[in-house]
């Protein structure tokens, strides 16, 4: 689980597992593309699986 917020509802949501359509390793961490509960598609870097959060390289993450 990680929490995102999303740029099509604009709402911080928890994202679980079976969102999640693909990951791929960047420098940064983890790439993670999903869908958010408002069925848009997202994608960002999970940075630290601690942390819960994913962030975008430019500051807001890029709906697809």
């Amino acid at each position: 689980m990680f929490t995102h917020h999303c740029t099509a509802c604009e709402r911080r949501q928890l994202m679980f597992v079976r969102q999640i359509s693909d990951v791929a390793p960047v420098a940064d961490g983890l790439e993670v593309s999903f869908t958010c509960w408002c069925g848009a598609e997202q994608t960002g870097v999970l940075d630290d699986l601690t942390a819960g959060s994913t962030r975008a390289p430019q500051r807001a993450l890029a709906a697809a």
